[in-house]
């Protein structure tokens, strides 16, 4: 019974080592793109002098099944947005200029990948050992370490394709070309309530070595949808 015990010590040890060697390869994503000259005051001017047009849309779960992972929409509310540049003249959209506003007036920085990822994504030794543990019970050992191998590989894959699915629409700041338009997306966690409005603190033309602050109200997808239909 001793020498079962103490193979059964050594393996559920192997099994969360190689849990953690499959976790340890994991990346987490930058939390943005750092523009250059984005720390470099400019004069301010008017609202209506740097022609944007802005969108805001607060999607749902149903509305973005087909393009956000369900670990996302699960914890996080999505903010379509869509920015034209009517100015003529090349912007810059600093990402961390960026925040939400609530009926109360208080400032609310939309997640970042980074900030994102670290909620939702699963934990390789965890789920790992999770496996492991009944997989060995169930075949006096032979299966735990292959079953936590394959629980890390999976967890591990997993996770990248949530990476890259915040990559790919999570806005990250950047250039706006003259005539550009972009949709991206911003993220509100759903413990947060009575978000009203995006504000978009900088907005830079480059050109001209001036900035503003353009804002706008969220609207409901729902409201868009029944508007229309009327």
């Amino acid at each position: 019974m001793q020498k079962y015990i103490a193979c059964w010590l050594v393996l559920s040890f192997l099994t969360a080592s190689v849990a953690y060697a499959q976790e340890s390869g994991k990346s987490v994503p930058e939390s943005g793109e750092v523009l250059e000259d984005t720390q470099n005051s400019f004069p301010t001017v008017d609202s209506t002098t740097i022609q944007m047009d802005i969108t805001a849309v607060r999607e749902t779960r149903e509305s973005t099944k087909d393009e956000l992972k369900k670990r996302i929409r699960k914890r996080y509310t999505p903010i379509r947005v869509t920015l034209t540049n009517q100015s003529g003249k090349l912007l810059k959209i600093p990402r961390e200029n960026v925040y939400f506003l609530t009926t109360e007036g208080e400032k609310v920085p939309p997640p970042t990948d980074a900030e994102i990822f670290d909620k939702i994504r699963r934990h390789g030794i965890r789920r790992g050992v999770a496996w492991a543990v009944p997989a060995g019970l169930l075949s006096f050992g032979i299966l735990a370490v292959p079953a936590a191998v394959w629980s890390g590989t999976h967890t591990k894959v997993t996770n990248n394709g949530v990476k890259a699915n915040l990559e790919k629409n999570n806005f990250d700041g950047g250039h706006l070309p003259p005539e550009g338009s972009v949709t991206t997306m911003l993220f509100i966690p759903k413990k947060v309530k009575d978000i009203t409005t995006v504000v978009f603190d900088r907005v830079i033309n480059i050109e001209d070595e001036v900035e503003t602050t353009k804002q706008v109200l969220i609207k409901d997808l729902e409201t868009i949808i029944d508007e229309s239909e009327k």
